[in-house]
């Protein structure tokens, strides 16, 4: 577990390739819960010359098509890691992306060290997180 968390946080952290692209439209799908509220969000996804991937709302409302961005690809699971507008300073992560390959291997670390530290035993909760551990890998290398 400890291998594999440090190659997903690794692959998130490295600068990876630097791709310039146009934007040719962002995609806005309505999402519903399906849940007793009946609530529902919209996901946007931004469709460039050369790669295709999920934004934030923030972002799909401050481009516009033909717009240039820049975003980095992760050297190992070729997901994009940051993006923003070439004119902009400020550049995003897709919060999904950030959970997935920081703060999930990150906790799961940190939890693995206390545990051998504080010899504390929770064997169960050691195997819900290499559960958790997996499934994050396998979207990685799905997605």
């Amino acid at each position: 577990m400890i291998l594999i968390s440090g190659v997903i946080i690794i692959d998130f952290l490295l600068p990876g390739e630097m791709v310039n692209d146009r934007v040719l439209r962002v995609d806005r799908v309505r999402q519903s819960h399906h849940n007793a509220s009946g609530n529902s969000h919209f996901s946007f996804t931004l469709v460039g010359e050369h790669h295709k991937f999920d934004i934030t709302e923030d972002f799909a409302n401050a481009i516009d098509e033909n717009d240039e961005i820049r975003y980095s690809i992760s050297p190992l699971f070729k997901e994009v890691n940051r993006f923003k507008k070439v004119k902009s300073d400020r550049a995003t992560y897709f919060p999904l992306r950030v959970i997935s390959g920081s703060l999930l291997p990150l906790l799961i670390l940190l939890f693995l060290t206390a545990e051998r530290i504080l010899k504390w035993g929770l064997k169960n909760l050691q195997m819900v997180l290499a559960i958790l551990l997996v499934v994050d890998l396998v979207y990685l290398i799905l997605h």
